[in-house]
């Protein structure tokens, strides 16, 4: 509690007051919005290899990988081979 005088006949009090009342009892997230935390869509798919590539096991999935990769190359120039030769019989 403050007092002072001003004039000689009115002595005038103040009170110390807190800029936030003390009365309230919410919690400050009644006030703010928290954003939505963002969920992963899905988990990766890695594969695991082993690094050295003198091993054995490193080289079995090199030779695999190599496998796919003709087999796959092998079915593209089969289709083109077919295409032409539908081509050629159609001419």
């Amino acid at each position: 509690m403050w007092i002072y005088f001003g004039k000689p006949d009115k002595v005038h009090i103040r009170y110390k007051q807190s800029p936030v009342s003390r009365r309230r009892t919410e919690s400050i997230g009644a006030y703010l919005e928290m954003p939505d935390i963002p969920q992963r869509k899905g988990k990766r798919e890695v594969e695991r290899i082993p690094f050295a590539i003198t091993s054995r096991l490193y080289q079995e999935s090199f030779e695999a990988k190599r496998a796919l990769k003709l087999e796959e190359e092998y079915k593209t120039m089969e289709r083109k081979n077919d295409k032409e030769k539908q081509t050629l019989q159609l001419n």
